[in-house]
This record gives structure tokens, sequence and C-alpha cells, in this order.
């Protein structure tokens, strides 16, 4: 049974900017992960499934029923983290999380216990008696985490969980989104981080200017790239330089003083690459080829590199 189900909607804010007809399913018990740059529309859909905006046209149901703006119903089912972390900031981290965790509706004493369990997975303990005023931009982020999961909700969204957050907790947050699975809950994750995502999503959906362009689990993701190698140039110093004319090189793309190039899987090829880099004037540092990644397979599909 699918516990969101989006029907071609858009909400575009330009050409290319927010939402244009997009259409996806998630089941219950799934991870899900949207992908992609910053602008691409990860935030906006995000949003959108929780009813803070209004699409233009389309629908979106979750738990089976129309989300719409002022309709909020399923949120009841839900925790939520978005983009920017918000909370009262004279109110202590315990205080904040608190609050949310009882206004689910759980007992005192069930909430002193999952906080217990929640704020030691966060390394929160010592600062859980603090106001949120003193504390980082990380221990916010991870904060809003907390919060999110302390009524273990049937649905968990979260949009960019790993901006901020110390690789620590990343990897106890990866382990809870599996346990979710496993207990047949649902994890929504937007975001630009496809090392961690690979860790934890079963489906995997590309993001670019407002449209799906590639989906599908990680594996038949990174498989598509197989007969392909990457190839990362750096160089000296920010020669322009034309992409190679040859029918072996899928993906050219140029950053700063770093080259990603994707080519057929034959090494053979990559002195040809060379002299041309060389031949535009380019002076090489360091050339290092790499194996299939989701990071990779997001290149390939889109032409762009994907920033954590």
């Amino acid at each position: 049974m699918a516990c969101i189900d989006i029907t071609n909607i858009v909400c575009e804010y330009a050409p290319g900017r927010g939402v244009c007809n997009v259409s996806l399913s998630v089941e219950e018990g799934e991870c899900c992960a949207l992908l992609g740059k910053n602008g691409s529309g990860k935030s906006t859909l995000t949003r959108l499934l929780l009813g803070l905006e209004r699409p233009q046209s389309g629908r979106i149901a979750v738990f089976g029923s129309a989300v719409s703006e002022g309709s909020r119903n399923h949120l009841t089912r839900a925790g939520a983290v978005l983009d920017t972390s918000v909370h009262w900031d004279n109110l202590s981290g315990y205080d904040n999380a608190y609050f949310v965790a009882r206004s689910y509706g759980l007992s005192n004493a069930l909430v002193k216990e999952r906080l217990s369990i929640y704020l030691q997975a966060a390394d929160l303990q010592e600062w859980a008696d603090q106001p949120v005023v003193g504390y980082s931009y990380g221990m916010r982020r991870k904060l809003s985490i907390v919060q999110a999961l302390c009524h273990e909700p049937d649905l968990l969204i979260m949009d960019e969980p790993t901006a901020g957050v110390d690789a620590h907790f990343l990897t106890r947050l990866a382990k809870m989104v599996q346990d979710r699975s496993l207990r047949g809950r649902t994890t929504w994750i937007a975001g630009n981080d496809p090392e961690w995502v690979s860790g934890v999503a079963a489906k995997v959906f590309f993001l670019d200017r407002g449209s799906i362009v590639a989906k599908g689990s990680v594996d038949d993701l990174v498989g598509e790239i197989g007969t392909f190698s990457e190839v990362r140039i750096l160089l000296e110093g920010y020669t322009q330089i034309a992409p190679p004319p040859f029918p072996w090189v899928r993906s050219f793309v140029r950053e700063g003083r770093m080259v990603t190039v994707f080519l057929e899987r034959e090494t053979s090829l990559i002195p040809e690459l060379v002299e041309w880099i060389v031949s535009q004037g380019g002076s090489i540092i360091r050339l290092e080829t790499i194996g299939g990644t989701l990071r990779d397979a997001f290149l390939l599909k889109t032409g762009k590199t994907i920033e954590t």
C-alpha cells in the first residue's frame, strides 16, 4: 500500500524553478530519498507534502487522504525536519523537545523515556538543560531531528538531515532509519548527500530543475554506470577548456580547477583525454579514476555534480 502518492504535481515559481509535473509513490515501510542540487525543487516538494504550500495543479495523498493547504490531518502521524530549525531560544533543548512530544499526546512517563534515548543518541544530554540560544547550528539540527523522532511517527519527513550534523550522529541516524523500515514505518529524505543516502534509501529519485530525471534503487542507479569510468582531474590554473569532441565522452563538467569526466570504461582512452586537455592549455596536477557511486550516477544522469 502506498504511504505517499504524488500525481502530476506542479508548483512553479519560474521556468525550471519549483516542481514541474512530478509523479511518484512511496510504499509503507520504504525509505525514499530525493537527491538534487540546491534549487532543484526538493524543499518545495517536501513543503507540498506537508501541506505548507498549495500546488497549482496535481494531487498529493498521504495515508490515502488528499493533502491540501490548511488540511493537514496526516501530520498527526508524521514527524518533520525542515531545512531550517525553529525553536524557542530561551527554553532549554529538553523543554523544546518535551513540548513537541507532549503535543502528540504522549504520556509524561513515555516522553521522558524517549527523550532520554534520543537526546543521548544525539550527544545532547549534557546540553539538554541549557537554553537553545547557546546551541550551535549542528546542535539545533540534531534537536530538530530528536523532536521529529520522539513520538515514533509512521511517516518521518526530513529536509537536508545531514546538513551541519556530525558523522557520529549520522551513523546512529542511519541505523534509526533502517530500524524504522523494518518496523513498517516510512521515511522521506530530501537532500544532497548521496553517500549517506546510499546506506538508508530503498528508492532514490534524482531531481533536476523541478523534474524527476531518474529513479530506482541505489543498486539499479549505480549499475547503469557500469560501462563508464569517472575521471577526476585537478588543474593547476583556471584555464578554459572546451568539452572534448570524442564520442566516448559521456559527460564533461568543469567546476573551478576540478574537471570531472565520464567516459567509456577503457583506460586506453585516458591518454587521449589528457592530450586534449593539454592542447587546450590545461596543466594537470592530479588525475584519478573512481569506481561507480550514487554521486557518479547523479552526474551521469544530470550532467551536474552534487554538493554536500
